[in-house]
């Protein structure tokens, strides 16, 4: 375990390699988490109300793409960990919520 904290304060790359991965790992799992727990208690409020319109964002699954939300801004805020990537990252998050705002708004439309 010392070589590897050794290794890790000699190399600045592969050290913010490990944070970058662990940053990917921590913001798939946060997609999971809302996939597997926040949707379905969404899905379950909203079916429950007597209002017609947001069983419509429901079918046209508005809360599905919203959710691809949650890793960008973890992937955002988790930016700082990795100043070596830094830049690089926050413009692709840029880009990718970019994308992810032209599909919501068009599923919003769509309705």
């Amino acid at each position: 375990m010392e070589t590897i904290r050794l290794f890790l304060m000699k190399n600045e790359i592969a050290s913010e390699t490990l944070i970058f991965f662990s940053l990917l790992m921590g913001a798939v799992f946060s997609y999971y988490l809302c996939k597997r727990i926040m949707l379905p208690m969404i899905r379950r409020a909203i079916f429950r109300t007597a209002i017609k319109w947001d069983d419509l964002l429901i079918e046209h699954r508005l809360f599905d793409r919203l959710i691809l939300l949650v890793p960008a801004i973890v992937l955002y805020y988790g930016c700082i960990l990795v100043p070596l990537f830094a830049p690089v990252l926050s413009r692709v998050v840029h880009i990718y919520v970019c994308l992810l705002i032209v599909r919501v708004v068009n599923a919003v439309i769509d309705v």
